[in-house]
């Protein structure tokens, strides 16, 4: 999964599969959400995309 942003904390690693706890309450902390950007820019926040090149094995509980 392709995630651009602060390091989210409901995000970990163990074994090269990347685990995201969806459990936790959603906050811009939990997942990341870079809330630093300039009026007028656009976002996406928790968008789903689909691109061509390799992806690390994602696993959502």
């Amino acid at each position: 999964m392709s995630h651009r942003g602060p390091e989210p904390t409901a995000r970990s690693s163990e074994n090269g599969i990347e685990t995201w706890d969806l459990t936790v309450p959603p906050s811009v902390e939990a997942f990341g959400i870079d809330t630093d950007v300039p009026d007028g820019a656009r976002t996406r926040v928790g968008a789903y995309g689909s691109e061509a090149g390799a992806w690390d094995p994602v696993r959502i509980p």
